[in-house]
């Protein structure tokens, strides 16, 4: 490894002036006010982008991450919110300068992931979930289903739409219409032989079940990031502790396909978003799933 060259006495003294002038400042008292995320590609001013945070989650950080945020309501219908959370599902609303606080809070585990994938006109995967391996059975609010081998995923699509509140120069401002729906990749559609066309967005509707009836509807005008974390349903994210899980019955095998549902089954949530589909010392592993609209200022039909 190359030594490093000693900086120089006038580089040495610049930089004491810098700092110098740094801490004497009018506002050296007062910390920077957070700032949103800058988009992971420039010009990305409509759309959508996504992270994804792999965190150890045994000491409840995420709960201490985003209690400040609990009150903060969710650009969506509020009966939509609850049907996520009642599947596993939780949604939360924290501001674009927020993001990167609440991440800093949290032991993420690997790099952190970001993607921009802008105006999305069919569904597109946003997240994948873990593979299900021999099939699973899954708690919904509606009873216990049976999902064949495949991988659990999130869809989006998003569009901008006009805002007829507000004007920007005799225009109307631009609104982010943000769709989330669940689905199960099933295995063997994944592995059937590929048609002559190559397929295009469209198809991702035909890669297994789909959940229509767990749309998410979000109208986003940029101040708000969506945050999705897998859970169950009654997880109390006030409590400075996780609360213990019930234990499993010992005759019951939550990885087996075969004879009658077992108590207690994860939540759609839960397989997707958390280790409980690998093993069950790893049910604290979360992902946590952050979606941030770029709304554009006003609304263009047709960009010039």
């Amino acid at each position: 490894m190359p030594l490093r060259r000693p900086a120089t006495p006038l580089l040495a003294a610049a930089i004491l002036a810098a700092a110098l002038s740094a801490c004497t400042g009018p506002n050296s008292g007062n910390p920077p006010a957070p700032v949103a995320p800058a988009p992971v590609v420039r010009g990305s001013e409509s759309g959508i982008e996504v992270a994804l945070w792999v965190v150890d989650d045994r000491e409840a950080a995420i709960a201490a991450a985003i209690r400040a945020h609990l009150d903060r309501p969710v650009p969506a219908p509020p009966d939509q919110v609850r049907l996520w959370r009642a599947n596993g599902l939780h949604v939360f609303a924290i501001p674009p300068a927020a993001v990167e606080e609440v991440r800093s809070a949290l032991p993420v585990l690997g790099p952190v992931q970001r993607q921009w994938l802008g105006l999305l006109s069919e569904w597109a995967e946003v997240v994948k979930g873990p593979d299900l391996g021999p099939g699973r059975y899954a708690g919904l609010d509606s009873g216990v289903l049976r999902l064949e081998p495949g991988r659990l995923r999130v869809l989006a699509r998003c569009w901008n739409v006009p805002d007829l509140t507000r004007t920007v120069e005799s225009t109307p401002a631009a609104l982010l219409r943000l769709e989330l729906m669940p689905q199960l990749v099933e295995s063997r559609r994944r592995d059937a032989p590929a048609p002559l066309a190559e397929p295009g967005p469209a198809a991702a509707l035909h890669a297994g079940l789909t959940f229509p009836r767990l749309t998410l509807s979000i109208t986003a005008d940029g101040a708000d990031a969506i945050v999705i974390v897998g859970a169950p349903p009654d997880h109390d994210w006030t409590l400075a502790s996780p609360p213990p899980r019930p234990e499993t019955p010992r005759d019951a095998d939550p990885a087996s396909p075969f004879g009658p549902p077992p108590p207690g089954a994860p939540t759609l949530g839960e397989l997707m978003l958390t280790g409980a589909p690998i093993s069950a010392a790893a049910e604290t592993t979360r992902v946590v799933l952050v979606v941030l609209p770029r709304v554009a200022q006003r609304f263009e039909l047709i960009r010039n």
